[in-house]
């Protein structure tokens, strides 16, 4: 049996599509990725769509019935602006209906939240931590994928009551994109 992502790709297909993301020529093909079913009003404009794809946040699976329960819920954190999302039919489920809802955030909101919750950061020339200040970003060494974990529950938690969309079987399961070590 050949190993496959839950898009269906296989390996081959998939070291491919990330050289492709690594490069940092421009070109004009659409990106090669999975193609949602929909463009949602909360789809990624396609100008910012090629360096987001790189770096998803946040994965939720619902199903397509209860999906619209969710997207309203989703709509208030893109009209704020630096949010967006992506659905994402799962090519091995074809029965189950099952959807994923890929989060993508954009690095203004992360610095945004970042200093509404007062996090301590490293700065880039000293050897110790401070109060984040966005305004002096390039003062800061690059959150760690730990830090944009934290920052992302802080905003799920403002935005999104995830425990009862998930006691209500709304969202069936969520994880987090980032691995807590980089």
């Amino acid at each position: 049996m050949e190993t496959r992502n839950f898009r269906g790709k296989t390996p081959d297909v998939m070291l491919h599509l990330q050289k492709q993301l690594d490069s940092d020529e421009e070109d004009n093909v659409e990106f090669a990725g999975p193609v949602p079913d929909k463009l949602p009003s909360g789809g990624i404009p396609k100008e910012m769509r090629k360096r987001l794809y790189k770096v998803p946040d946040m994965a939720l699976i619902v199903t397509k019935r209860t999906f619209p329960i969710l997207e309203r819920d989703l709509e208030s954190m893109v009209n704020k602006g630096g949010v967006y999302y992506e659905v994402f039919d799962m090519a091995n489920e074809e029965k189950s209906q099952k959807q994923v809802v890929v989060i993508f955030v954009d690095d203004s909101m992360l610095d945004f939240m970042a200093e509404s919750v007062k996090m301590k950061a490293r700065l880039a020339d000293y050897d110790c931590r401070i109060e984040f200040k966005a305004f002096a970003r390039e003062r800061f060494e690059k959150f760690t994928g730990r830090e944009v974990q934290g920052l992302l529950n802080e905003l799920i938690e403002r935005e999104l009551d995830l425990d009862t969309l998930i006691k209500s079987k709304v969202v069936l399961d969520f994880m987090y994109l980032h691995d807590a070590s980089t």
